[in-house]
Formats: structure tokens, C-alpha cells, sequence
């Protein structure tokens, strides 16, 4: 009777995991030419790596917003510097994705046109299109002002959730069952 409460109790965590938010990791990618930091560069290739929840992600009547929590900025030949005040946006009228900094209204740091609605949930893509902004607006970074001159490449961006997994709620469960079961036949 303990054994079939144990496995109860052990699925039920499982599905109790599966209810939760999942972390959403966005990612932007593609080549340009600008500057970080002060230092000019020429058709590096770059991405932005951001966090967000899918409990955060908030509909307009544009489309979908997710204010980000950790974000990371890598050029190629730089040393990656985080990115404060970044979310992530999906605009269905024009089927385009992008990065902005929150706070601040139309001041887009990348798009990319995807040609599809996506609701901001992963797994999504990767997708590529053509890439825009506002070219030679800065912004900080860790590392300094971080400023987009000139997209070199069509952008890329993709989603992925990292889900709780239930089965391990439910190995748990099923381990202790078994030990429960050792200890009584020994």
C-alpha cells in the first residue's frame, strides 16, 4: 500500500513540474559592422543570448513583449559583456521579431523578419531574414556602448525552453520505492 502511495505521490510531482513556466532562451544572431566599447569593427559576426519566462511574455495588440533577465552579448574578437534593460518583442502585423531596450519606446536594437506569427514559446527556429534597427544608435553594455553601423547578413533568431522535466519527479519517487522495497525484503 506504501509502494502505490509512493508512485501517487511521485507522479503527481511529475505533473506538478510540467505546470510550471519554462525558461525561454532567444537568440540573435548575424554579421555587422559597428562598434563596442569604442572599438570599431567590420562584418564580425555577433548574437545576443537572452532569458526570459514564458510566464512573463505579455500579449499587445501588436503582438507578444517578454522583458528579458540575463542577457549576453558576444562579438567575434571581443570578450562577451551583458546587456541590462533588453526584452525580446514579436510584432504579427509584419511578422518580425526583435530585441529592444525596455524603458525606452521605438528603439529597436535588432530585427529580423521571419515571415510567420510566433507567440514567443520555444522551440522556435532558427529562422532567418532580413535584419534591421536603428543603425548607429548606442546603447550600454558591460564592456561599453555597443553600436549596430550596418547588418552584413541576413539575422537569425531561434527560441528554446528548458522545461522541468517530470520524469525525474517520478524517478525519484520510483528509487525511494524501490530502497523502501530493499529494505523490506532484506
Amino acid at each position: 500500500m506504501k509502494s502505490i502511495r509512493i508512485l501517487a505521490i511521485a507522479t503527481a510531482l511529475g505533473a506538478l513540474a510540467t505546470a510550471q513556466a519554462a525558461q525561454q532562451t532567444y537568440t540573435f544572431s548575424g554579421t555587422i559592422t559597428g562598434s563596442l566599447g569604442g572599438t570599431n569593427f567590420s562584418a564580425k559576426e555577433f548574437s545576443i543570448v537572452g532569458i526570459g519566462d514564458s510566464s512573463t511574455i505579455e500579449s499587445r495588440s501588436f503582438g507578444w513583449i517578454n522583458t528579458l533577465s540575463s542577457n549576453t552579448l558576444t562579438v567575434t574578437g571581443f570578450a562577451p559583456v551583458s546587456i541590462a534593460n533588453l526584452g525580446v518583442f514579436m510584432n504579427n502585423d509584419v511578422d518580425v521579431v526583435g530585441a529592444w531596450r525596455t524603458g525606452t519606446e521605438n528603439l529597436d536594437v535588432y530585427n529580423v523578419t521571419i515571415g510567420e506569427d510566433h507567440d514567443l514559446t520555444g522551440p522556435f527556429g532558427p529562422k532567418s531574414g532580413a535584419a534591421f534597427a536603428n543603425p548607429g544608435s548606442p546603447f550600454a553594455t558591460s564592456g561599453g556602448e555597443f553600436v549596430i553601423d550596418r547588418f552584413d547578413s541576413p539575422g537569425t533568431y531561434s527560441v528554446n525552453a528548458v522545461v522541468p522535466e517530470p520524469a525525474t519527479f517520478t524517478a525519484l519517487g520510483i528509487g525511494a520505492l524501490m530502497l523502501r522495497r530493499r529494505r523490506t525484503s532484506a
